[in-house]
């Protein structure tokens, strides 16, 4: 039995190539210039001519060597265990039999019902403001007479 790929939705739109912008023109002169004959024939100096040398690499530099992934017969023919059939499956949802609207809700029952303690109440109320808090005044407020 063959492995089969299913692509995702995200993996189906980058399998083609990107748009080009609207605005792009394909058919663009070309950004080299013509150079004057008196520039081609005119002597530079030495600074211009060492920088005008390529740059050598580091001597111990090795370039990337080319992908060759070569599968082999055996590999491609392979049928996988059970084990790896039972591995590629989803982990069962552990509230399956429930029907709460939220499925990523992992708590149990029992701490469900559980009452909070008078203490633990008293602490989850808001802190009161300050007895001269004013609160902020709103962006738009009745000009007085006298104004």
């Amino acid at each position: 039995e063959a492995t089969r790929f299913v692509l995702t939705p995200r993996q189906a739109t980058l399998v083609y190539s990107k748009r080009l912008h609207p605005d792009y023109l394909e058919n663009r002169p070309s950004p080299i210039w013509p150079v004057s004959a008196a520039a081609m024939h005119k002597n530079c100096s030495q600074r211009v001519e060492n920088l005008s040398h390529a740059k050598e690499s580091h001597p111990l530099y090795t370039p990337p060597r080319e992908v060759e992934t070569i599968v082999s017969e055996r590999a491609k023919r392979a049928v996988c265990s059970a084990r790896v059939r039972t591995l590629a499956n989803p982990k069962p949802n552990r509230n399956d039999d429930d029907d709460d609207d939220n499925a990523w809700d992992w708590t149990s029952r029992k701490s469900k019902e559980i009452e909070a303690s008078d203490r633990v109440c008293h602490l989850a109320q808001h802190k009161r403001s300050h007895s001269s808090y004013e609160p902020c005044r709103d962006v738009r407020w009745p000009v007085s007479r006298g104004a």
